[in-house]
């Protein structure tokens, strides 16, 4: 069943996890790039 959830589309999802990082670390890589995101779209403005 895990491996069914990771086989599809689904796995696009988990694309910027990494184990090396952590869930600290991949919490903080999502928040830097929602922030960059946030700065570009604002920027466009």
């Amino acid at each position: 069943m895990y491996g069914a959830v990771l086989g599809g589309k689904d796995r696009d999802m988990f694309f910027f996890f990494s184990n090396r990082l952590g869930c600290l670390g991949s919490i903080a890589v999502s928040v830097a790039l929602t922030a960059l995101l946030l700065l570009l779209l604002y920027s466009c403005r």
